[in-house]
């Protein structure tokens, strides 16, 4: 009994990971159109609007406040993806303009 239940976490933390990484992909996506154009990485108005999105499709066993910390965290985590972009691409940039003076 035990063993099928930890069996199934296994598959869900599967599709989890999965699906996290799908969603990074594509929030790096976003950053590098936003690094392209100038904007701020950090957008407080979406990620308001995510976090109250999560909240209304939330019915539970979490509480809206435990899904309000995990999706914040994965929205740090998300956003500290993007610097990272940003840094590399900016030394990218620096480099790319040292080799042509």
């Amino acid at each position: 009994m035990i063993d099928d239940l930890r069996a199934k976490i296994d598959e869900i933390d599967e599709k989890l990971v999965e699906l996290m990484n799908r969603r990074a992909s594509t929030a790096l996506e976003i950053g590098q159109y936003k690094e392209k154009r100038s904007w701020r990485i950090t957008d407080e108005e979406r990620e308001e609007a995510v976090l109250n999105r999560v909240k209304g499709l939330n019915d539970g066993p979490f509480s809206d406040e435990q899904m309000e910390r995990i999706y914040g965290q994965l929205i740090s985590e998300t956003k500290e993806i993007q610097k990272e972009i940003k840094v590399e691409v900016d030394a990218d940039d620096s480099s790319d303009e040292a080799g042509r003076n």
